[in-house]
C-alpha cells in the first residue's frame, strides 16, 4: 500500500516528462493482470552527474522495477527496461541510470543484458 501511495503521488504531482509508470500485462482477454511495473524520473544526483559526461545536467533514473513471479523468464523485464529507452529518447535524455545491489546478480545480469554498463559501485560498508 505504502509503495502504490507512493506511485499514486509522483503520478499526480509530476510536470509532464518528467516521470512515468510504466506497466505490463498479459494478453489473456479473459483474465488481464498485471504482470510487471517499471517508473523512471527526471533526476539531478550528483553522486550520479560526476560519472556522466560534464555537460549533463539531468537523467532519467529508473526508480523500480518488478514483474511477478509466475511470470519471470519471459523477457517481460528486458521489454520494460527497453520502453523505457524509447521513452528517453522521446523525452531528450542521453543518459538512463539505475541502481542494483552487488549481490544481486540476476537484477545485475538482466541489466548487463539489456546493455546498461556498471559506472560505479558504493564503497563497502565498514
Amino acid at each position: 500500500a505504502e509503495v502504490l501511495s507512493g506511485l499514486l503521488y509522483k503520478l499526480k504531482n509530476s510536470p509532464p516528462n518528467r516521470y512515468a509508470c510504466l506497466v505490463a500485462e498479459n494478453d489473456q482477454e479473459s483474465s488481464k493482470q498485471l504482470v510487471g511495473v517499471i517508473d523512471v524520473t527526471v533526476m539531478r544526483d550528483q553522486d550520479v552527474l560526476q560519472h556522466l559526461p560534464d555537460e549533463a545536467q539531468e537523467y532519467l533514473y529508473i526508480s523500480g522495477i518488478g514483474v511477478s513471479n509466475a511470470f519471470r523468464r519471459m523477457k517481460i523485464a528486458t521489454a520494460l527496461l527497453k520502453a523505457c529507452d524509447k521513452i528517453s529518447n522521446l523525452w531528450g535524455y542521453e543518459f538512463l541510470a539505475l541502481r542494483a545491489y552487488e549481490e544481486d546478480l540476476g537484477a545485475r545480469t538482466l541489466y548487463t543484458n539489456a546493455g546498461y554498463q556498471l559506472v560505479s559501485k558504493d564503497p563497502p560498508w565498514t
